[in-house]
């Protein structure tokens, strides 16, 4: 259950691929008869969620298999924030209707409003929804045209996203940045960009500032619409993006930022 839950944790793409199913049922059957399924508080709650997950998701048809998705269901409804999280992402890369409910969905939409920095891997489960069209059209397209909470979620679930895509993007086995570049994303980014609520499109802009030095795109329309000429609505959001860039080019964005405040546009 150890090695199973690190492998869990680092997002090995199935991590039981070629264990025989029949040995691994009556593996787990033995340790459900002993208890032991039920006592893993030796792991972290988010890891011991992990494990049981790839288990249920490996085993064939059965009692045994009933019996760990029981405790995963337990685990995703009662757990704290990284547990639901860490179960969260695993359900929308693996299943259609894993996220779906109200109860799950409100839980995912607490999980995204966390302040970035909690160690829920939230921005991992942001990305996750981008990664498949059926959860980009629920979690983020429909959302971008609705309410301001639900637009606020949309935009939210971008810079999220964005924080991830990031962090992932120095992998030497593949950027992930390109989801952002999707016509689909992309069509709903500049919408919810437009916004006209800064509770909105601040996080969109913030998102844009962060990845400006991955999609040159970006780059360059931060540069445009810092344009003093333009109008309030471009300036504050390439000021915004200015900002957030300083995360991933401290010097050459920090200058900039310095520029911006003795320059004619921050005046106005």
């Amino acid at each position: 259950m150890a090695s199973l839950a690190a492998q869990s944790a680092d997002q090995i793409p199935v991590p039981l691929e070629g264990t025989n199913p029949q040995y691994l049922e009556e593996s787990i059957r033995w340790a459900l008869s002993e208890g032991l399924m039920d006592d893993l508080g030796w792991l972290s709650s988010a890891h011991a969620a992990g494990a049981l997950y790839e288990l249920a998701a490996t085993l064939p048809v059965g009692t045994e298999r009933r019996e760990v998705g029981r405790r995963v269901l337990m685990r995703l409804t009662e757990g704290d924030a990284a547990t639901f999280v860490a179960l969260a992402q695993r359900l929308a890369l693996g299943s259609r209707r894993g996220l779906s409910g109200p109860g799950v969905r409100s839980r995912v939409a607490l999980a995204l409003d966390l302040p970035v920095g909690f160690a829920t891997g939230a921005d991992g489960l942001a990305l996750s929804l981008l990664t498949r069209p059926e959860l980009e059209r629920v979690w983020l397209t429909e959302p971008s045209t609705g309410s301001l909470p639900s637009r606020r979620l949309a935009a939210r679930l971008l810079e999220r996203a964005a924080c991830e895509a990031l962090r992932r993007s120095s992998d030497p086995l593949g950027s992930v940045v390109s989801v952002f570049e999707r016509p689909g994303v992309l069509t709903t980014w500049t919408r919810l960009l437009l916004d006209r609520e800064p509770l909105v499109w601040r996080h969109v802009a913030s998102a844009r500032g962060m990845l400006s030095k991955r999609i040159p795109m970006f780059e360059g329309e931060i540069a445009r619409d810092l344009d003093p000429m333009l109008s309030p609505t471009e300036w504050r959001r390439a000021a915004t993006s200015a900002a957030a860039a300083v995360a991933v080019d401290p010097e050459g964005a920090l200058e900039r930022c310095r520029g911006l405040l003795h320059g004619r546009g921050f005046h106005q």
